[in-house]
């Protein structure tokens, strides 16, 4: 049965991560219409490619070797693209990741939403996460093993949104599959050379990395860093953008489970604010368990609300589809104070 028209349009905004409103609530519409109309699959190369079903895709491409390297009219996406930024459940994105690729996709394809910098790319996509929390935009299921094909195949490790949306969490696996395919090293990127100065140098790059970890105690992010040779961060006269003019309270300024509890011992208030929030709103919203345990272990108030959105911890996590720590919160939180 051949989908009505616009229907593959509809889907592709709904499978696909947009930085904007994202959740599984998207998600499933976008499964929801592809039960509903499967042909899509056979007439549509791009939804081919976000469901990640590599015979649907071998197909498209042996009428038109073409669709690898092409882009969308609509919003100059590619189909390489749509397999790393849809959520709806996929086939086998890692062999139709392969198969474009074989077929000539370009690793380092991206699009700059609303013309900012740096630019989306596939990494981004493939990495996940950023300032609507891993519970909205989550990593893709198969992201390392999808990024280490795409970076074997050529692709940047100089990705500074994957750098910014992958910084606010403790977790460094996506560092370590870039320094160890370059990250930090040589005077450009595929980026780089495409923008010029308005995209970040690999050198500036890394220093962003430092800054932060330092900023928040990110002891196992430096010693890292510090492995692959990166120690400095960015100079007094070209700053880190989000540099603190003013230190962090201590709780922010030690932000892991051992940090926290050490500097608790010490004295340091468990519920001191930055920009408007505590430590735990943090936690909770990014879904660290451990942090969030540590943080009610020391004595974080978990009624506490944040200066933005009089929200509790609770109501940030519940936000953010952070299901996990919403778990540990709900049992100590008062009821209907979310």
């Amino acid at each position: 049965m051949t989908a009505g028209p616009g229907a593959g349009e509809d889907v592709l905004a709904l499978a696909r991560l947009t930085y904007l409103d994202d959740g599984p609530d998207r998600w499933a519409r976008a499964e929801a219409l592809l039960a509903e109309h499967p042909g899509l699959v056979a007439e549509d190369p791009f939804v081919a490619a976000a469901v990640g079903d590599a015979e649907a895709v071998r197909r498209h491409l042996r009428r038109d070797p073409g669709l690898a390297t092409a882009t969308r009219r609509e919003d100059g996406w590619t189909a390489l693209m749509c397999l790393a930024y849809a959520r709806v459940r996929q086939r086998d994105p890692y062999a139709t990741a392969r198969l474009l690729l074989d077929a000539g996709a370009d690793p380092d394809a991206g699009v700059q939403l609303g013309g900012r910098v740096p630019p989306f790319t596939v990494l981004t996509g493939c990495f996940g996460e950023g300032e609507q929390g891993p519970g909205r935009t989550p990593r893709h299921p198969q992201g390392d093993l999808l990024a280490g094909l795409l970076l074997e195949r050529g692709a940047d490790p100089h990705d500074g949104q994957a750098l910014y949306d992958r910084m606010f969490a403790r977790d460094d696996g996506h560092l370590r599959l870039l320094l160890a395919h370059g990250l930090g090293r040589g005077d450009a990127g595929a980026w780089r050379r495409r923008l010029g100065e308005r995209q970040d140098s690999p050198q500036r790059m890394v220093a962003l990395q430092v800054d932060w970890a330092r900023e928040h105690g990110l002891t196992d992010r430096l010693a890292l860093l510090a492995a692959h040779g990166f120690t400095d961060g960015t100079p007094a006269d070209e700053p880190s953008p989000w540099r603190e003019r003013q230190p962090l309270p201590p709780v922010f300024a030690s932000a892991t489970p051992l940090g926290v509890r050490r500097v608790v011992s010490e004295g340091a208030d468990p519920d001191a604010r930055a920009h408007g929030r505590t430590l735990l709103h943090h936690a909770a919203w990014i879904g660290d368990v451990e942090l969030v345990s540590a943080l009610l272990e020391v004595g974080a108030d978990p009624q506490v609300r944040d200066d933005a959105h009089d929200a509790t911890p609770l109501g940030w996590a519940e936000w953010a589809y952070a299901d996990a720590t919403a778990a540990l919160l709900r049992p100590v939180t008062r009821a209907g104070t979310g």
